[in-house]
C-alpha cells in the first residue's frame, strides 16, 4: 500500500509521537519503506544534502549514499529486515546535489506492525563533518608528529654513531703521527737516512687520515641526502655493468655466477643501487676461498610488500658469533688481505638504510656468506 504524505504523517504521528524529533532542526529525520524509498524527511535532512524536501520524497537511498558503502548499508538493512538487530549506527558518506560529500552519522531503526513484520524505517543523521575534518587534520598532525620523532631519533644515532666514528678511527692515526713528532722534536731523528723513513711514516699516516676522513664525510653525505633521486632500476642492467667493470680490471678470475631476477625492478637510487652491488661483488671475489671454484648467486624477489635481494657465495666466510657486530663498522677487516680496508660493508649500510632499507648476514667460516638486503624494510615482518 503506497502511502501519501499526509495519511502517512499523520498515522506516524498519532502511533509513534515522533512529531517533536521530526521537527527539530539539529537533526535529519527521514522515513524510508522497507524497499528503501524516502516516503517523508524533514527539512534538515534535505537542507544537509542541499535538495528540497519534494525532489528527495520517492527517491532511492542510493541516490545520494555514497557508491562504497552501497554493500555495507544493504547489510545493515538486512539485518533489520530479519529481526537480527534492533537498530544500527555507523558513519558514511552522503553525496549531496552539488556533488559535494558530507560524513554524517546515520542511525536506523524498523517500524514493525502487530505481526512483526517491518513497516517502514526511521532513519536519523546527523552532519558530522567538521569533526571528520578535524579527526583527519588530528590524525595528520600526529603522523607527521611521529615522523618528526623518527628523524630526531634518527638524526641521534647518527650524531653518536658519527663521535663513535671520530673517536674510534681517528685516534689512532692523530696519535701516531703525535708520536712521530714528540721523536722528531726529541733529536733521535738526526740524520738523513732516519729523516727519510719519518718521512715515509709521516706521509702514509697523512693518507690513512684523510682516506678515513673522506670515507666519515662519505657517510654523512648519504645521510644528509633526504631527497635522494629515485627512478626506475633495473636489477640485470645495473648488475651487469657492475659485473663488467670489475671483469675489466680482474680479466684472470673465473667463477661461476648465477643470477635470478624474478623481482625485475624496484624504484630506487641508481647511483646507491651501483654501489651496493660493487661492494657486494667486490666482496666475494675479494674473499674467495683458494681451495675452491668461487660460487656467486644473486637473486631478487618481494615478499608480502617488501623488495629483496639475496646474495650469497661459498667464500671464506665470516665468524658471526665473534664479528656480527663489527660486520659493517669502519675499517673492520676480518681477514689477512692486503686489498681490504673495512669500507665496501660499511657504505653499503649506509646506503641500504638511507633508504629505509636493512641489510642482514648469515655466514660460518669457510663456508661463504649469505647477505640478505630488504630495500623496503617494515617492521612487523
Amino acid at each position: 500500500m503506497k502511502h501519501t504524505k499526509s495519511a502517512f504523517i499523520k498515522s506516524v504521528w498519532e502511533e509513534n509521537k515522533l512529531e517533536a524529533l521530526f521537527n527539530t532542526p539539529l537533526i535529519g529525520v527521514a522515513f524510508s519503506s522497507k524497499q528503501g524509498y524516502m516516503l517523508e524527511l524533514n527539512q534538515q535532512f534535505a537542507d544537509m544534502l542541499g535538495y528540497t524536501r519534494r525532489e528527495l520524497v520517492g527517491s532511492s537511498w542510493t541516490q545520494f549514499s555514497a557508491p562504497e558503502y552501497k554493500e555495507l548499508t544493504i547489510s545493515y538493512y538486512n539485518r533489520l529486515l530479519n529481526n537480527e538487530v534492533s537498530c544500527f549506527t555507523f558513519e558514511k558518506e552522503y553525496i549531496c546535489k552539488k556533488g559535494n560529500r558530507i560524513w554524517v552519522e546515520l542511525m536506523a531503526q524498523a517500524k514493525r506492525d502487530t505481526e512483526n513484520n517491518v513497516e517502514y524505517f526511521i532513519i536519523l543523521a546527523k552532519n558530522i563533518n567538521e569533526r571528520r575534518r578535524a579527526l583527519l587534520n588530528l590524525e595528520a598532525q600526529m603522523k607527521y608528529s611521529e615522523a618528526l620523532i623518527n628523524k630526531l631519533k634518527y638524526q641521534n644515532d647518527q650524531l653518536k654513531e658519527f663521535a663513535h666514528l671520530i673517536s674510534h678511527n681517528l685516534r689512532a692515526p692523530v696519535g701516531s703521527m703525535i708520536g712521530l713528532l714528540e721523536l722528531y722534536d726529541s733529536g733521535v731523528v738526526d740524520n738523513k737516512q732516519n729523516i727519510g723513513v719519518f718521512s715515509e711514516q709521516y706521509r702514509n699516516l697523512t693518507y690513512s687520515l684523510l682516506d678515513t676522513i673522506n670515507t666519515i664525510g662519505g657517510a654523512l653525505d648519504i645521510k644528509d641526502r633526504t631527497e635522494v633521486k629515485k627512478e626506475n632500476v633495473r636489477f640485470s642492467e645495473v648488475f651487469n655493468s657492475v659485473l663488467i667493470s670489475l671483469l675489466g680490471k680482474a680479466k684472470d678470475l673465473d667463477f661461476d655466477l648465477t643470477t635470478n631476477f624474478e623481482l625485475e625492478e624496484i624504484t630506487y637510487s641508481k647511483n646507491y643501487m651501483k654501489s651496493i652491488l660493487q661492494n657486494m661483488l667486490s666482496n666475494s671475489l675479494k674473499y674467495r676461498s683458494p681451495d675452491r671454484k668461487l660460487k656467486v648467486e644473486v637473486k631478487t624477489y618481494s615478499n608480502e610488500g617488501q623488495e629483496i635481494m639475496v646474495f650469497s657465495d661459498n667464500g671464506l666466510g665470516i665468524n658471526l658469533e665473534q664479528n656480527s657486530r663489527n660486520l659493517f663498522g669502519l675499517h673492520k677487516t676480518f681477514h689477512r688481505n692486503k686489498d681490504a680496508k673495512g669500507v665496501g660493508l660499511f657504505l653499503t649500510r649506509k646506503h641500504i638504510e638511507a633508504m629505509g632499507g636493512k641489510i642482514f648476514a648469515d655466514s660460518n667460516p669457510n663456508y661463504g656468506i649469505k647477505f640478505t638486503l630488504i630495500f623496503n624494510y617494515h617492521e612487523n615482518h
